[in-house]
């Protein structure tokens, strides 16, 4: 079998490795689904996910038989299959590809890979979109000086549409998972000080790990 054909295998293995999960009939029936019904949500998502592997593959045709190899790849390749199933999403199924190819070009030990998949499967997209602008963008803006961060979010993001306690659960889900540091809301923007990074370090290695690595 040729190795790119390992890949794709790998692939369709890990999205159908979830309906083993699920009591009988219906793990029968959601195996049908991806199996047998070629219109499905699922073997469309599935075939939408298999042309993103495939694609970025293709950037590495040298390292082919390294990577159908290695352990962690392997495990993150399942894992990710199986994830990528159950978005709709196609910015979720691009992060979901970050990681996995950044699994392989970093070295990342197993823990690490299972917490951080973990946290890539529980955040919807604009969770990571909150989590980038802290990293990548935030900045104390003297002209917003009097509002707190989230209220900044908010306007530098243009969020105009989205509530503000759904945007403060987003931020309070960052922080528990211990990747924002906590903060006062009812602190003006200036009580953090000019440059200060609201990001820990466990946030800006889960950030490198979802994060397309040619950006």
């Amino acid at each position: 079998m040729e190795t790119k054909d390992k890949l794709s295998a790998l692939v369709i293995n890990g999205a159908q490795i979830i309906s083993s999960m699920l009591p009988n009939p219906i793990g029968a029936v959601f195996n049908a689904l991806l199996n047998d019904i070629k219109d499905s949500i699922y073997q469309k998502r599935l075939e939408k996910w298999q042309s993103i592997v495939i694609e970025r593959l293709s950037h590495l045709e040298n390292e082919l038989d390294s990577i159908v190899n290695n352990e962690i790849f392997a495990t993150a390749i399942l894992k990710t299959s199986q994830m990528a199933i159950q978005t709709q999403s196609d910015d979720k199924m691009r992060v979901l590809a970050n990681a996995l190819f950044n699994t392989y070009s970093n070295d990342i030990k197993e823990d690490e890979l299972i917490i951080f998949l973990h946290l890539v499967d529980k955040y919807t997209c604009t969770h990571i979109k909150v989590l980038k602008y802290f990293c990548d963008d935030y900045e104390t803006d003297h002209s917003l000086d009097n509002y707190n961060p989230t209220i900044i979010v908010k306007i530098k993001m243009h969020f105009t549409d989205l509530d503000s306690s759904y945007l403060k659960k987003i931020i309070n889900d960052l922080q528990n998972d211990y990747l924002v540091e906590r903060f006062n809301e009812n602190a003006p923007a200036l009580w953090f000080g000019k440059g200060t990074s609201l990001v820990t370090k466990l946030g800006i290695e889960f950030y490198n790990f979802i994060k397309d690595s040619q950006d």
